[in-house]
């Protein structure tokens, strides 16, 4: 079977325009294909199947398209849209308590992580299909080998352990939040980007834990007011009052600020 030539693109968020040109210009399909994150397939990140024009087109210094936007590049003996299919299974991986995390598989910063677990058996269903991914790490490219599949192996979840956790950096309590803001509050962020909405619940989670509070319960409670109300709780007047009934009165926080904000309200 031939082998196939690919880029994956993400534009910044304020980037429209570019994301115009990525649609009319080039082959391409978006890997936000789940469901229930179709209202971020607009913002990518794009699959972009490379011919001669869409190389020279990328490769030019005229170009428009930032350095920055070009997450990686693949080969692949699968056509564009299986392959854009099997790309955006990734993007959902299981953690180690069972729920279902955005992960940004294709990212230089995650990338190498996961190909390093070649001890979890969700590896080769991840890597099987493609031949090699190219990725530059802010100092040089370096390549990344693949299974080399001609077809679609059977779907396997990317499962995060402790041990990815720690390599990928990432906040449980921060990824667990985000999950259910976007459910049931996604009119508190700021962009339709992952990324970017992850960083705000990472910012409000550590105004929280810079607090008095103790318990992870009580931080992601001040930060999912800070994000709806838009300001942090503990800049509101009745705060010490809250803090007081907390640490002398040894009242749960969420009682306490129900009953700070009742008085101050009477």
């Amino acid at each position: 079977m031939p082998e196939l030539h690919f880029v994956i693109i993400e534009q910044p968020a304020n980037a429209g325009e570019q994301r115009i040109s990525i649609q009319t210009e080039f082959s391409c399909l978006p890997l936000m294909q789940q469901k229930d994150f179709q209202h971020l397939s607009h913002a990518g990140p794009w699959l972009v199947a490379l011919d001669d024009a869409a190389f020279s087109r990328l490769n030019t210094p005229q170009s428009d398209f930032q350095q920055e936007a070009v997450k990686g590049w693949l080969t692949s003996h699968l056509p564009i849209e299986p392959l854009s299919q099997h790309l955006s299974d990734a993007l959902v991986a299981q953690g180690p308590d069972g729920q279902h995390l955005l992960l940004r598989s294709y990212a230089p910063s995650v990338l190498p992580a996961l190909h390093a677990r070649k001890d979890c058996s969700w590896h080769a269903a991840f890597f099987g299909p493609i031949n090699s991914w190219w990725l530059f790490n802010g100092t040089e490219v370096q390549q990344y080998e693949g299974g080399g599949m001609t077809t679609l192996p059977t779907y396997q979840p990317i499962t995060l352990d402790t041990e990815l956790l720690l390599a990928l950096a990432m906040d449980r309590q921060a990824l667990a939040l985000l999950g259910e803001l976007q459910r049931s509050a996604p009119q508190v962020f700021d962009s339709d980007c992952h990324g970017d909405r992850l960083r705000q619940v990472e910012q409000a989670l550590a105004a929280a834990r810079k607090t008095e509070l103790t318990h992870p319960d009580d931080h992601s409670l001040f930060a999912i007011l800070y994000l709806l109300e838009g300001h942090p709780p503990d800049h509101a007047p009745d705060w010490p009052i809250v803090m007081q009934m907390v640490s002398d009165q040894n009242i749960d926080f969420e009682h306490a600020l129900t009953t700070a904000r009742d008085s101050f309200q009477a």
